[in-house]
């Protein structure tokens, strides 16, 4: 205001701007960041069996800058996958000894046996 005193008996007003600006508090706002969308899922780590896959997600949609907070939770996510139990091929026993011949003397025979059972084929497996 121009009234320390008021112009009076023919004098001016006051002579120059009546406000002035600055500029203040100059450096920049915290910028949090936030997390770009998950990426796909990697493969299986195994064909079969119990394995994992893993996926990642990045924090610089946008990066935290000036003091803002980085990304609130997990960068990876690990899952189980490949639930499915491997197959098990069988393995044979040892033969069995020679039974005694079907006949003293002639054409006779004798069969022995083994067994597919160490261990038995299992998912899939011969």
């Amino acid at each position: 205001e121009c009234s320390q005193p008021y112009p009076q008996h023919g004098g001016r007003h006051c002579v120059g701007r009546r406000t002035e600006v600055k500029s203040c508090n100059l450096r920049p706002c915290p910028v949090d960041g936030k997390w770009l969308p998950w990426r796909d899922w990697l493969a299986c780590s195994v064909s079969c069996g119990i394995g994992w896959s893993i996926r990642r997600r990045e924090c610089s949609q946008p990066y935290s800058q000036h003091g803002g907070r980085h990304c609130v939770g997990r960068r990876t996510e690990v899952k189980l996958c490949n639930l499915r139990p491997c197959p098990v091929n069988g393995k044979w026993l040892p033969w069995s000894e020679w039974p005694a011949c079907s006949v003293s003397c002639g054409n006779g025979q004798s069969t022995r046996r083994r067994e597919c059972s160490q261990p038995y084929p299992q998912h899939g497996g011969r």
